[in-house]
């Protein structure tokens, strides 16, 4: 007998083609730019400093995200209608399914893992700024950014463990029902997962929309994170050369199309061979204008003797 589902509207970030979508897009995306990123170090012998180490976890942990979302999306953990079998009569705090325990898995992961792949991002912008505004060790520039690493890295760590013993060491409650994250979670992390499981997983809470809009703030902020770099890149291309290739290309395809029409030939001989012969011809036509002239003056001129 089928499963009947709890279903209700979506919105789009809700949907498991737009999940899929914005974690393989950026997940690509970021792996090119800091490829890239290491790549223009290299390219212009600069020594690779705590920025640039800082951004490779950062990568590590948004494509965990990713792997997360796609995999969660293919086992209908998110981005579907909660499954509730038809035969289940008992109370939905105590319903245990593949689907709800997956999900609780995932989301259990997730949470740790966007806490990480943030902290190295903001840590890796700070380490930026030091290598450009920092020069002096003493300033208050690099002691006001040092004290923002040393916050950022007490907030990641912190968050991490939070999310890590949120339910203590009862670990077993995460893939449990929600009646046993009553007694072993916190009351905000019992809070949000009751009224999941009550709603199903298509309501504006639907973990769907958490995960969808983590992952674009973790791709966006790796992403930007190597824009700099990416900047001396597109210096380096030689679009000069680009553009006078592009120019030939289609100055070739024009003369080509000329030579196709019979009796059409717009080369550079050609028009100088025309604008002589149009010389001549007005040469010649102003000389039998002369001549015309003085044999009018001269047949005058016997008549009146």
């Amino acid at each position: 007998m089928a499963d009947s589902s709890v279903h209700l509207k979506q919105e789009y970030y809700q949907t498991a083609g737009h999940a899929l979508a914005a974690a393989i897009v950026l997940g690509l995306v970021d792996i090119i730019a800091v490829a890239s990123r290491l790549h223009g170090r290299r390219q212009h012998k600069q020594k690779l400093m705590m920025d640039d180490w800082l951004i490779l976890p950062a990568l590590v942990f948004t494509v965990g995200i990713a792997v997360i979302i796609v995999f969660g999306v293919s086992r209908e953990a998110f981005g579907s209608p909660t499954k509730i079998p038809p035969d289940y009569e008992g109370n939905l705090l105590e319903l245990k399914t593949d689907q709800l325990s997956t999900s609780m898995t995932l989301q259990y992961t997730y949470s740790t893992v966007i806490v990480a792949a943030l902290g190295c991002t903001k840590a890796s912008f700070l380490c930026f700024y030091r290598r450009i505004f920092a020069v002096n060790k003493s300033s208050r520039t690099n002691i006001v950014l040092l004290t923002m690493l040393g916050f950022v890295a007490l907030w990641t760590v912190a968050f991490c463990l939070t999310c890590v013993f949120q339910c203590r060491l009862n670990f077993w409650a995460i893939r449990g029902s929600s009646m046993d994250l009553e007694t072993q979670s916190s009351a905000l992390r019992l809070a949000t997962m009751v009224k999941t499981y009550i709603v199903g997983f298509a309501e504006d809470e639907d973990p769907s929309s958490y995960l969808y809009w983590g992952m674009v703030e973790c791709g966006v902020a790796v992403f930007a994170a190597c824009l700099p770099t990416l900047q001396f890149l597109l210096r380096a291309l030689p679009w000069e050369t680009l553009t006078t290739s592009i120019r030939g290309l289609f100055s070739r395809n024009s003369n080509s199309a000329d030579r196709s029409v019979p009796g059409v030939r717009l080369d550079k001989t050609t028009v100088v061979e025309s604008i002589r012969m149009k010389e001549g011809r007005d040469l010649q036509k102003s000389s039998i204008r002369s001549k015309t002239s003085e044999d009018g003056i001269l047949h005058s001129s016997s008549s009146y003797v």
